[in-house]
C-alpha cells in the first residue's frame, strides 16, 4: 500500500511579517475600540439617568471621564455619589447646604428642611442606571470590537 503525500508550501517569512504587523495593529485598534465603547457607556449612562428623572443639577452626568489605563483598557470615572443615585440610600441626615440638595428641594417643591426630614425618615429611593447602561452598551460592544479587530487584520495584511 503506498502512502499519499500532501505537499503544502508555506512562506514562513510572510507569516512572521503578518504576525509582527498584527502585534503593531491589534493593540492600537483595541485601544480605539475600548475608547469608543467607554464613550458609548457614558452616553448611555447619561441617557438612562435623564429617562429615570434622576438628574437634578447635571453635576453627576457631567462628571464622567473615560481614561486610558493600558492597552485596550479604559476606566470610566464619575462622581462618587452616582452609586447612591443608582442604589438609593438608607435613612440618614443629609447636608442641606449642598448645592445639589438645595436644587433637589426646589425641583421637588419642598423646603430644604422638609426634604431633609423625608430623607432622615425614609432614605432615598433608587434610580437604577448602571445595569441598564451596561446592558445597552454590551449589545453594541461586540460588534464594535469585531469591526476594530477586522481593521487590525486588514491593516496587518497591508503592512506585511
Amino acid at each position: 500500500m503506498s502512502k499519499a503525500l500532501v505537499n503544502v508550501e508555506t512562506n514562513i517569512d510572510e507569516g512572521i511579517k503578518f504576525a509582527s504587523a498584527l502585534t503593531d495593529t491589534v493593540p492600537e485598534n483595541a485601544d480605539e475600540a475600548a475608547e469608543i465603547i467607554g464613550n458609548e457607556f457614558i452616553q448611555n449612562s447619561r441617557r438612562v439617568m435623564m429617562q429615570n428623572r434622576s438628574v437634578v443639577t447635571g453635576t453627576g452626568i457631567n462628571s464622567f471621564r473615560n481614561r486610558e489605563t493600558g492597552y485596550g483598557k479604559r476606566s470610566i470615572e464619575a462622581a462618587a455619589y452616582l452609586k447612591f443615585v443608582d442604589r438609593g440610600t438608607q435613612s440618614h441626615q443629609p447636608s442641606i447646604t449642598n448645592y445639589r440638595f438645595k436644587e433637589a428641594a426646589r425641583q421637588y417643591g419642598l423646603s430644604q428642611i422638609e426634604l431633609a426630614r423625608s430623607i432622615a425618615r425614609n432614605g432615598t429611593r433608587p434610580h437604577p442606571w448602571i445595569k441598564k447602561a451596561t446592558d445597552i452598551t454590551r449589545q453594541s460592544s461586540e460588534a464594535r470590537l469585531k469591526i476594530k479587530i477586522d481593521e487590525a487584520v486588514a491593516e496587518a495584511n497591508t503592512k506585511s
